[in-house]
């Protein structure tokens, strides 16, 4: 199976916060990274191996998860992240989060439209119509 990225939509806010470094000089062997993962702009640098979480706030929800910087590239004033992930429940909480951002972009396009839909009938139209394409993330390495 290939590397597979989800971009993450620009008009649904994401936080990114760096984890404090550890207290210990130890260092842990790295468990192994999905081949794939998020991919999302950023109003700051992180260094690559930098273990971030992740906070995505759709209306008065917010979901957190973690994962590690895998690149950072700047693009203009932003910067670009590669986001890798460690575990199966987190590969799949990833993906269902991302599936709810575009959800709701999906049903922000339709209100400029002049089609108020509620979430849920958004999120029916949208997975009629696009959920069978979306990406899987990849499988860990």
């Amino acid at each position: 199976m290939p590397d597979c990225y989800l971009y993450h939509p620009n008009e649904i806010p994401i936080h990114i916060i760096p984890e404090s470094l550890q207290t210990s000089c130890e260092i842990e062997p790295q468990p192994a990274l999905c081949r794939g993962g998020l991919r999302c702009n950023s109003d700051i640098f992180v260094a690559p191996d930098t273990q971030i979480s992740l906070r995505v706030c759709l209306d008065e929800y917010g979901v957190t998860t973690t994962g590690l910087v895998l690149w950072c590239q700047r693009l203009g004033e932003r910067y670009l992240l590669s986001i890798g992930f460690t575990d199966k429940e987190t590969v799949f909480k990833v993906r269902m989060i991302e599936q709810a951002c575009e959800i709701e972009c999906y049903r922000r396009r339709q209100q400029r439209c002049g089609r108020f839909l509620s979430s849920e009938q958004a999120a029916k139209e949208w997975i009629e119509k696009y959920a069978a394409d979306f990406p899987h993330l990849g499988r860990l390495q």
